[in-house]
């Protein structure tokens, strides 16, 4: 679901009266993990840096369209869901992108898997957790964004 009347339709539901939506203001991955795994139905962030990492001046001035998202769960068996790439090709097709000269940077098996079915270069930083790795291995492993950083660098820019 990409048009913004689909997007509010659904923030719409989740509005239910005499039972208030608590929206939590995340300030990057690890904080969205935390409030999503604490049973969070919805996030918010600020709208400069979401705004400033599409391109956009101005929090007001990115449209909705801009902002593609999953709601769904595994249940539902949506083909945008990880480790589905779907959403990476929304991505493609609305943007024009080349995913083969694209990265996509997880720290989840999911991320990982994603990246590599829409034919992106894939880096997996490496927390540990407890739960299964990548079903294929990464074209880079590390522990850090700090420490990809260069990696990805030295590949856009030999």
């Amino acid at each position: 679901m990409t048009d913004q009347a689909g997007k509010a339709e659904q923030f719409q539901a989740l509005h239910i009266p005499g039972k208030p939506l608590i929206l939590f203001n995340i300030w990057d991955a690890g904080s969205a993990r935390a409030v999503t795994a604490a049973g969070a139905q919805a996030l918010a962030t600020g709208s400069w840096s979401v705004a400033h990492a599409n391109g956009y001046d101005d929090g007001e001035a990115l449209p909705l369209d801009a902002v593609l998202v999953c709601f769904h769960d595994d249940a539902d068996r949506c083909d945008c869901r990880k480790p589905l790439p779907g959403l990476l090709l929304q991505a493609r097709e609305a943007y024009g992108l080349d995913l083969t000269r694209s990265f996509m940077i997880g720290d989840r098996w999911r991320d990982i898997d994603a990246g590599l079915s829409a034919g992106c270069r894939t880096v997996f930083i490496d927390y540990q957790y407890d739960e299964p790795r990548p079903l294929e291995r990464a074209d880079f492993v590390c522990g850090s964004l700090k420490e990809a950083a260069p990696w990805i660098l030295r590949q856009t820019h030999p």
